[in-house]
């Protein structure tokens, strides 16, 4: 008699137990979507974010540092033109 009921005690401890982790687990899983959720939210603004920043450099870089380097080498270009066409022979 006493056998059974030490024997009922550690099934009822262990039911317990058993009830009390498939809590825990599902706190875990619920907070591991949560967490989940907000990294994806925050991932997708910041890609969004770097998208937008990157979109803006490759703009600027075509839009005005590209041209006024392209300005630049024509001028060069035109003024050694100048200097071999024109200034090098009047002087000879």
């Amino acid at each position: 008699e006493e056998l059974h009921r030490h024997l009922d005690a550690i099934r009822q401890r262990g039911a317990n137990w058993e009830a009390k982790l498939k809590l825990e687990v599902q706190a875990r899983d619920e907070a591991s979507k949560m967490l989940r959720s907000h990294f994806d939210t925050i991932l997708e603004e910041a890609t969004t974010e770097e998208e937008s920043n990157l979109m803006k450099m490759i703009e600027r870089f075509h839009g005005e540092l590209i041209p006024a380097q392209e300005t630049r080498q024509a001028k060069l270009e035109d003024d050694v033109t100048e200097w071999v066409d024109i200034t090098i022979p009047e002087t000879i």
